[in-house]
């Protein structure tokens, strides 16, 4: 193994050696220019152009990746060293190690602290598989340990079968193989393979050891693909069997077995844990399972419903469809009461796991859905809150308040990145780099750098004040409205004009969304009771929405780009056809003029909230 340490790679000199996998070393480097540090993974072995070019794109393919519980990689390179192109990637600097330098092999965690963990790592993984990537190399030695005790995936694996674990060493050949799905091993990993490698480390937490050990990879793997894990609660007797039986279901040999998606995993754990009451239905039907596996597998009732909406179609064409589910839509699943005063603004955060909500009295509390507290407090300025913006990747929020000031502050630390006056309205970039500004008094958007504040581009086509503006999920186009009911849709990139929408002053924007797949536009007026949508760059396919009978306040969007739900002074929210305008539902549990409605990232479920002061999460479809 070649020794590094004082060679220069980018603009990094690598200090020392951090750890040694089976296809990579990794140092600690410091930028010759700027004096930070990061860790530089240097990979290991030679590669061929093609194998160089792949290397090069996946790492592209990952860097676009962002997510509270990933670590990031800060750039990709390749150097020509000594003769030798060596390729590299540079990533944060995560000072505390990893979850393997925490608990030593056959440590016993408290399943208390295994269920915390899985709190921050099952949804980095579902944003992962959401963006359709598979993690590959999920172990204890990969969740690295950030700053206030943060966990962070890193090494997304190069290891797809087991005829590469060739080029490794026995041991770390054992130590790869020993998490990988029976899929995975065979050359078909999924998501769900994630799932399985997330369930042999819980296994592993709660017992001290995996559920398939030795010294012969090629044995380990036969025991995924045939065996069944040995009985967990032999081993830690005091264990409930509702856990063993819900790990034993994500450690299914068919991926189609195991749980839809690794945030069900985590919200099955958590119920067994608390001894709910299960119910056999959940297992999908029409699959055998092999003989050992439990033939009444069971799960608690609160996911069992959570099933019954993963089966309703994105898109429905017509009324009849949505009948045949309406009686799922509506149900309410959690409400919280612990604001004090009427709440005006309220944003899903992008792992569906917390709801932020503002309110008169210009407070922010971060509400966590699952646990059902507030974990965060922001104290309010001296008006209310009128928006809240959660950046992509979940790290930010953004807040615009009724006197048009703008605070960006921290999502897990409340410190404070930004304030700015005079801001009607802000939009985040997809990468969470930018923000787009409405500065209504200059006629114009900025967009400026999300770190530091810096103005990086002006818009200036509007001749009126600016009330809202909306960027693009896809990060190429941006949409601003102005007190003359002109609508500009515009590049991004050169500000360009791509389609202009003209109302009037009778349609003053005062919310305006685009669809998920960034095709579409919805706007919605406080001076007008119906709703318009559009394709957004060039104006076809234009519909109203007469449904309401009083004030909008709020409109959003499914993750399908199918429905709209929209919410009004009339008290109800409703949802509707976005091509058709066919209306679909209507709420009616808040009895008091409702403010705020959105949809959960994931398509589920929809908050909703207003004067009566609280929050509703209920059952979108």
């Amino acid at each position: 193994m070649m020794d590094r340490v004082g060679q220069r790679l980018g603009n990094y000199q690598l200090i020392r050696q951090l750890g040694s996998g089976g296809f990579a070393d990794v140092y600690l480097g410091e930028h010759v220019f700027l004096d930070t540090q990061a860790a530089i993974k240097v990979m290991r072995s030679a590669m061929s152009s093609p194998e160089m070019g792949n290397f090069v794109r996946e790492a592209q393919a990952i860097v676009q990746l962002r997510h509270s519980h990933l670590l990031r990689i800060l750039d990709v390179g390749v150097e020509d060293v000594a003769d030798q192109r060596v390729p590299f990637l540079v990533m944060d600097f995560a000072r505390r190690g990893t979850l393997r330098n925490l608990h030593a092999r056959g440590s016993i965690v408290d399943l208390d602290l295994v269920l915390s963990y899985l709190q921050q790592i099952a949804p980095a993984l579902y944003y992962v598989h959401s963006q359709g990537r598979v993690h590959h190399n999920l172990k204890p030695e990969n969740i690295l340990v950030g700053e206030q005790h943060r966990l962070l995936l890193s090494d997304f694996g190069v290891v797809g079968d087991v005829q590469k674990l060739a080029s490794l060493s026995r041991s770390q050949a054992v130590d790869t193989v020993a998490y990988m799905a029976p899929e995975q091993i065979t050359r078909q990993a999924e998501p769900a393979s994630d799932q399985y490698a997330l369930a042999v480390l819980v296994y592993e937490w709660l017992s001290g050891t995996r559920p398939f050990e030795g010294d012969d990879p090629i044995e380990i793997a036969r025991g995924h693909r045939s065996d069944p894990p040995p009985a967990l609660v032999t081993r830690v007797p005091e264990l409930s069997p509702l856990v063993e039986q819900v790990l034993f279901k994500a450690l299914a040999k068919n991926p189609q077995r195991r749980f839809p998606d690794v945030q069900m995993f985590l919200t099955a754990l958590e119920q067994a844990q608390q001894g709910n009451p299960l119910a056999s239905s959940f297992a999908p039907s029409g699959i055998r399972e092999p003989a050992y596996e439990p033939s009444t597998l069971i799960m608690p009732a609160i996911v069992v419903e959570q099933q019954s909406t993963l089966i309703v179609p994105d898109s429905l064409s017509s009324i009849s469809d949505a009948n045949r589910y309406s009686a799922s839509i509506g149900k309410l699943l959690v409400t919280f009461g612990g604001y004090s005063g009427v709440l005006t603004a309220l944003a899903w955060s992008p792992d569906n796991r917390d709801v932020a909500i503002g309110g008169l009295n210009g407070h922010v509390h971060i509400w966590s859905v699952r646990q059902g507290n507030t974990r965060l407090q922001r104290p309010g300025g001296v008006s209310a809150v009128k928006s809240l913006h959660w950046s992509p990747d979940g790290m930010y929020v953004a807040t615009i308040s009724q006197a048009a000031v703008l605070d960006v502050f921290h999502a897990e630390g409340n410190l404070s990145m930004i304030t700015r006056r005079e801001c009607e309205d802000v939009a985040w970039s997809s990468d969470s780099k930018y923000l787009a500004l409405a500065l209504s008094a200059q006629a114009r958007i900025v967009i400026i750098s999300a770190l530091q504040g810096r103005e990086v581009f002006s818009y200036s086509s509007h001749t009126t004040p600016v009330y809202t503006v909306a960027w693009s999920p896809d990060g190429r186009y941006l949409a601003s409205a102005s007190e003359d009911g002109m609508i500009y849709v515009w590049n991004a990139q050169t500000g360009q004009n791509i389609h202009v929408e003209q109302y009037g002053y009778d349609f003053i924007v005062s919310q305006l969304r685009w669809s998920p797949d960034s095709t579409r536009l919805v706007a919605i007026s406080l001076h007008n009771p119906h709703i318009r949508t559009w394709q957004a760059l060039t104006g076809a396919q234009r519909m109203v929405y007469t449904g309401h009978t009083d004030k909008l306040h709020a409109v959003t969007w499914s993750a399908s780009s199918a429905l709209i739900a929209s919410a009004s002074s009339d008290h109800t929210v409703q949802i509707w056809h976005a091509s058709s305008g066919a209306h679909l539902y209507t709420y009616t549990g808040h009895r008091a003029p409702v403010y705020c409605a959105q949809w959960s990232p994931d398509g589920t479920t929809i908050a909703s909230t207003g004067t009566d002061g609280t929050v509703r999460v209920w059952q979108a479809c």
